[in-house]
């Protein structure tokens, strides 16, 4: 699975990058997408 786009992402927040309900833990922060 390829690293999702951060650019698509809303806020920043710090540990996983949320996209529909799907959670990838990221080294740089958190990443909130909501749909």
């Amino acid at each position: 699975m390829p690293l999702l786009s951060i650019e698509h992402c809303d806020i920043w927040l710090g540990g996983h990058i949320v996209l529909d309900n799907i959670t990838l833990s990221l080294e740089r922060g958190e990443c909130s997408c909501p749909r």
